[in-house]
């Protein structure tokens, strides 16, 4: 991770999780700014077939909504990868979305990272109130997806409370950060009514950074 990978490398590693011989079970590219478009998506493109890497971290490499969309559908074929870290990705609404298709039919995914705020640069991302309604709706029957990391983005109480629905419906989701958004007084009142369904799971919830006072 933070190395001077480009399109070229990115390229040279797509190959060595080609075909059935590969064995690489890690991958973290994270801070490589130069791999670009072409390099994003020839590790997306393999990975649709690749059958060993269960984790992939790309967090502060410049992933634009063009870029979330390979890897959303890349999800909609991949059966193996079940930790993906993206970061201090420069997405909005249309890359959660794009994400949220290919979780429609993932059945492998258990962990999920959308911060906003990269390590080493401190960003904002721009997923807003429809990137998390469309994430919300994909929960309602990802049977998958244990942790989904929001943190650091600008989603607001009509987002919240798509997420929270998802319980309703039974989403497996143990860990939610929604650290450094903007929920409000709703948005926690949503939250607290699926905490009360008999069939949520979750036991980890980050709220950190959203000017809560007493009513929330």
């Amino acid at each position: 991770s933070f190395n001077l990978i480009s399109e070229r490398g990115a390229t040279a590693l797509a190959a060595l999780l080609r075909g059935r011989s590969a064995v690489l079970r890690e991958l973290n590219l994270s801070g490589n700014k130069q791999l670009g478009h072409q390099g994003i998506a020839a590790i997306a493109e393999v990975l649709r077939a690749n059958t060993s890497l269960t984790s992939l971290a790309l967090c502060e490499t410049g992933l634009s909504d063009r870029d979330l969309a390979e890897i959303g559908t890349t999800l909609r074929f991949n059966a193996t990868l079940q930790r993906l870290f993206l970061a201090g990705h420069h997405g909005t609404d249309a890359g959660a979305a794009a994400l949220a298709s290919g979780l429609t039919s993932n059945a492998a995914l258990a962990v999920l990272d959308l911060h906003g705020h990269g390590v080493r640069v401190f960003s904002v991302g721009q997923i807003g109130d429809a990137g998390a309604e469309a994430l919300g709706r994909a929960l309602e029957t990802n049977r998958s997806l244990r942790s989904l990391d929001l943190g650091g983005n600008h989603i607001g109480d009509n987002g919240v409370a798509a997420l929270a629905k998802a319980f309703e419906c039974g989403s497996p989701l143990s860990v939610l950060h929604l650290d450094r958004n903007r929920v409000g007084v709703d948005g926690c009142r949503a939250l607290g009514l699926a905490l009360t369904c008999t069939w949520c799971k979750l036991a980890e919830l980050d709220l950190t950074g959203n000017s809560l006072q007493d009513q929330g």
